[in-house]
């Protein structure tokens, strides 16, 4: 399976400006431009990316889902190898969050489809590719998750910063230490 494409190259204005790059089949099946299935290496591909100016809002709102999906395994893992596939189930969205995931959807083709049953299986093509994934890492969710993307690089990693504190006129603390960790990537 490959994980990786390009979103750029997915985003078009179809007549009188309007984008359609992102439609939902009767299956519930994201589509993208007619051609692909948003299967889940592509759904990572797309969580491993940063939002761009003037991109359709489907396919902001499909990456978000993606990437918070990606948070919950990452940090459910927290360190440890993944449990089982079956399991991952577990840290699927809770019945009221797919409700707020389905009203905060976004107008799109074939948004009607947008059930329960579209979502727990977009989700697990999420989790089967992220599985995957963490295998070919020797298991490690965290290197898995860097590997997707510039938005997910640093996630895990500890910064340790030494400034001058120009506020210490006494001299007994010229100093200032900062240690910063990066637990997640934020919503955006």
């Amino acid at each position: 399976e490959d994980f990786w494409f390009d979103s750029a190259q997915m985003t078009s204005s179809g007549e009188n400006g309007i984008q359609d790059t992102l439609r939902l089949r009767p299956d519930g099946v994201a589509v993208i431009r007619g051609k692909a299935d948003l299967d889940g290496g592509a759904a990572l591909a797309l969580a491993g990316e940063t939002a761009r100016p003037g991109e359709e809002r489907a396919l902001a709102w499909m990456r978000t889902m993606a990437s918070s999906h990606v948070r919950r395994l990452v940090a459910a893992a927290d360190g440890v190898t993944l449990p089982a596939q079956s399991a991952l189930a577990a840290f699927r969205p809770d019945a009221l969050e797919e409700l707020s995931l389905v009203a905060s959807a976004p107008p799109m083709t074939g948004g009607e489809y947008l059930t329960h049953d579209s979502l727990a299986a977009f989700f697990g093509r999420v989790e089967s590719a992220f599985a995957a994934l963490a295998a070919s890492t020797g298991g490690d969710d965290l290197a898995a998750a860097q590997s997707l993307g510039p938005v997910w690089r640093n996630v895990g990693k500890t910064s340790l910063h030494l400034a001058e504190n120009k506020g210490d006129k006494t001299g007994t603390r010229p100093f200032a230490f900062l240690a910063t960790f990066v637990g997640r990537t934020d919503e955006r």
